[in-house]
C-alpha cells in the first residue's frame, strides 16, 4: 500500500540461500507489476476497504473517501444489485452473490455523493464539480440499464441524503432482504437516483475474484478492473 492509501499489485520472489553458519536463509524481490489492471477489494458483503489509483482517477475518489465513510461497491455499482435465479434452483440471488470470474460492470457516482465529502472533508464541492463531466457520454448501454430512472419523477436526483446512503449500506450490511433478493434494488431505487450522474464509466471489463485466507478466517472479494485505456 501507498503511503497516500492506494494499493498496487506486486510480484514476489523469494529464493532460498543456504549459509553454513545460519543454515538456510531467505532474500526476497518484492516488485510492483504492470498497470494494465486497477483493483477494488471489498469485504463478503461488498463494504469497500482499498482501492488502487487507477480507481481514483476513474471515480474521482480518493482512498481517504472510503476509509471515513462506509460504502459498498454495490451504490457504485447498482446492477450488482440485480437478481438472478440461481443455477439448479428455483430460488433467486443478487448478481453479487452468484457472479464470479469476467463480467461487464458499470460504474457510477451519482449526484450529491460530494456531500458525503463535505461533511467527512475528503471532497469539497468544487472537486465533485471538476469531475462532473468526466464520465462517460451517455449510450446504448447506459440507456439499456434502467436503475434510477423511475426516481425522475420523485424529486430529487442522485444521492438523496447522507441519512439515506447509511440506509442503504446498513441493508447490506446486515443482509436485511437475503431471503427476498428483489428487495435490495428496490430500497436502492428509493435512495439513490443514478439517472443523472457525475460519472458513468461502463460497460468495463471486471474479474470478480474470491479468495480465503486462514482457513477462511479472512474472505475478500476483489474486482480486478481493466485499465479502461487499455481495454480501448
Amino acid at each position: 500500500m501507498l503511503r497516500v492509501g492506494h494499493i498496487f499489485s506486486i510480484s514476489i520472489i523469494v529464493k532460498p540461500v543456504p549459509s553454513l553458519k545460519n543454515d538456510i536463509q531467505y532474500i526476497g524481490l518484492v516488485k510492483p507489476t504492470g498497470k494494465d489492471y486497477d483493483y477494488i477489494l471489498t469485504d463478503p458483503l461488498g463494504r469497500i476497504d482499498s482501492i488502487s489509483k487507477g480507481i481514483s482517477s476513474m471515480l474521482g475518489l480518493q482512498p481517504a473517501f472510503f476509509k471515513e465513510n462506509e460504502i459498498f461497491i454495490q451504490v457504485i455499482c447498482p446492477q450488482l444489485c440485480e437478481v438472478e435465479r440461481v443455477k439448479g434452483s428455483k430460488e433467486y440471488a443478487t448478481k453479487f452473490d452468484q457472479w464470479s470470474g469476467l463480467r461487464d460492470l458499470s460504474y457510477i457516482i451519482p449526484k450529491n455523493f460530494n456531500n458525503l465529502g463535505q461533511k467527512s472533508g475528503t471532497r469539497t464541492a468544487g472537486g465533485a464539480a471538476a469531475v462532473a463531466h468526466n464520465g462517460k457520454t451517455r449510450g446504448a448501454a447506459e440507456d439499456e440499464f434502467e436503475v434510477g430512472r423511475n426516481n425522475e419523477a420523485s424529486g430529487f436526483v442522485g444521492l438523496k441524503s447522507p441519512d439515506h446512503l447509511k440506509k442503504v449500506c446498513n441493508m447490506f450490511k446486515n443482509q436485511e432482504h437475503k431471503s427476498k433478493p428483489h428487495e435490495y434494488m428496490k430500497v436502492l431505487q428509493s435512495c439513490i437516483n443514478y439517472s443523472q450522474p457525475d460519472i458513468y464509466k461502463g460497460p468495463i471489463k471486471t474479474e470478480i475474484i474470491n479468495r480465503e485466507y486462514a482457513r477462511g478466517y479472512l474472505q475478500i472479494k476483489i474486482f480486478k478492473i481493466l485499465n479502461p485505456r487499455k481495454g480501448a
